[in-house]
Parts: structure tokens; C-alpha cells; sequence
């Protein structure tokens, strides 16, 4: 449960023994799809917010591709969800330069979209002419990319040093609706029973 929600069934294939599928999926389906609606406004109530992506990312996925479903997941899916789920401990210096790879470029994405980069450059040197008008596009881009390198160092460096707050929203959501999806899982079982004995142990006869 570090980066979702996933709730699964298990002894489908004993289950499937017993039961017609053409009866026991559109309970499964059902049920999972009622723990979806029970879950995913908790767990969006809790999600930290910050530029809304977080949160605008959860999902419900249901493997329907089998005749039964085995599992249902709600949760976000941005790839730092479980940063912010399980928080970093101090030590780890994330990369932060810009051929680093995708994680330093969502670090540096995050910090100019936080940070004015222009907090971290250099003092300009004094000119007889404006700074503004002495500096070509080119200059003026590589002076950003300078500030935003040095920005982003010391976001790193602060994570390296103090490390990341653990926020366990998906922990506490499901802490929350736990008795909930209990009864749903309840009412699952019951319904199943309810039809096993409609057609008395031998649906779609199978061997019990």
C-alpha cells in the first residue's frame, strides 16, 4: 500500500469451481465498484495539496480484463505518490542537475514552479547600460538555468539534510472505511451464498 489502495480477492479459482462466472463476476464487479465509491472520497479528502495534481491523478482501476475480477486500486497515480505516502528519510541527496534524469527534471519542474528561480542568481554586474539590454536571449536563458541549477541544489541539499515528512493519507483513508469495506465484503459473500443455493451447489455444472 505504499503508492494505492488495493483491495483483492482471494480463492477466486476454489470460487470459480463452485460457481457459475456468469454469476459470480457481476457480484465481484459490483462490490468492487461500491468499495471504489466508499474509498476514493476519503482518500481524496486527505490528499495533499499543492498544485493539484496529486489529487487530479486518482484513479479507480479494476482488472476487467478477467472473466473475474481479482482486485480493485484507488489511489493517485503520479509516480511521487509514495514520497508523499511514506515520506524521505534523511541522507538520500536526490539528483538535481538537468541530465540527471526524470527524477531531477520533476524536482526542477516542482522548484520553478515554486521557487522564482531569480531568488538564487548571482548579482549582476554593473554596466554603463541596463542589464536588461547588455545581456543577448542566450545569456539571458543560461543565467535562468543557472539560478534555477543552484535553486534546486539547495532543495536537494535540504532534503539530503532534513528529509521529506511521511503525510499517510492512503493509511488514514483506509483506516477510516475499513469497517465499510468490510461490510461490503460481507454483503459480497452473502450475495454469492444467496446464489449457491439457488441452484443448489451445482451452477453451470460444476463440480462442488
Amino acid at each position: 500500500m505504499a503508492d494505492i489502495v488495493t483491495l483483492r480477492i482471494t480463492g477466486v479459482d476454489e470460487l470459480l469451481k463452485k460457481l457459475d462466472p456468469e454469476i459470480l463476476a457481476p457480484i465481484v464487479k459490483a462490490g468492487f465498484s461500491e468499495i471504489a465509491a466508499i474509498a476514493r472520497p476519503q482518500i481524496a479528502s486527505r490528499t495533499p495539496v499543492d498544485t493539484g495534481r496529486l489529487v487530479g491523478s486518482i484513479s479507480t482501476q479494476m482488472d476487467s480484463w478477467r472473466v473475474i475480477p481479482q482486485y480493485v486500486k484507488i489511489g493517485p497515480t503520479m509516480p511521487h505518490t509514495h514520497l508523499m505516502e511514506l515520506g524521505v528519510q534523511p541522507g538520500h541527496f536526490p539528483p538535481y542537475s538537468a541530465n540527471s534524469g526524470k527524477n531531477a527534471r520533476r524536482l526542477r519542474a516542482w522548484v520553478r514552479g515554486h521557487i522564482a528561480p531569480t531568488t538564487f542568481a548571482a548579482a549582476p554586474r554593473k554596466t554603463g547600460r541596463s542589464v536588461k539590454s547588455a545581456l543577448t536571449t542566450q545569456q539571458r536563458k543560461d543565467a535562468r538555468e543557472s539560478a534555477l541549477d543552484r535553486a534546486t541544489f539547495l532543495v536537494a541539499r535540504g532534503i539530503f539534510l532534513s528529509g521529506v515528512k511521511a503525510r499517510r493519507f492512503l493509511a488514514g483513508a483506509f483506516t477510516t472505511v475499513a469497517g465499510q469495506l468490510d461490510g461490503v465484503v460481507s454483503g459480497m459473500v452473502d450475495h454469492l451464498e444467496a446464489e449457491w443455493d439457488k441452484v443448489g451447489g451445482k451452477a453451470g455444472g460444476a463440480v462442488g
